[in-house]
């Protein structure tokens, strides 16, 4: 894999500047944005926040194959966009970017319980953000 490979991650709660996962997990990353994607955003349980999307912005379901998604992550899905329909709002987040996916991931991973075979609550899906 490429050195110049990225990882942009849009996260919505513990992972963002100022909250208390980020210096753990996101040492050492190369941008921090704000951004918004088209979601809602539900409270399971106090400090617990689950992000749903509309099924046309839940792109391919993220893959224990680090480079397989981060190819699938650089392709276009303006689509998106123009497929979602009024009834979802936006989410305000920021999308973090870091040139170890490998590593990353697997951090980000093991923070959420996620499991590639989908016996979890946490899904990483690819998606796309609004400007």
């Amino acid at each position: 894999m490429s050195s110049a490979a990225h990882l942009h991650v849009f996260v919505y709660g513990t992972l963002k500047r100022g909250f208390s996962n980020h210096a753990r997990f996101c040492r050492g990353l190369i941008a921090a944005e704000e951004a918004q994607i088209v979601g809602r955003l539900y409270r399971l349980k106090p400090g617990y926040p689950m992000l749903e999307l509309p099924d046309v912005a839940a792109l391919p379901r993220g893959t224990g194959d680090a480079d397989r998604d981060l190819h699938v992550q650089t392709a276009e899905y303006a689509a998106v966009r123009s497929e979602t329909d009024s009834t979802w709002g936006l989410v305000h987040g920021e999308i973090l970017t870091f040139d170890d996916p490998h590593t990353r991931l697997a951090s980000f991973d093991y923070l959420e319980g996620f499991e590639p075979s989908g016996a979890c609550e946490y899904w990483r899906v690819l998606t796309a953000t609004v400007a």
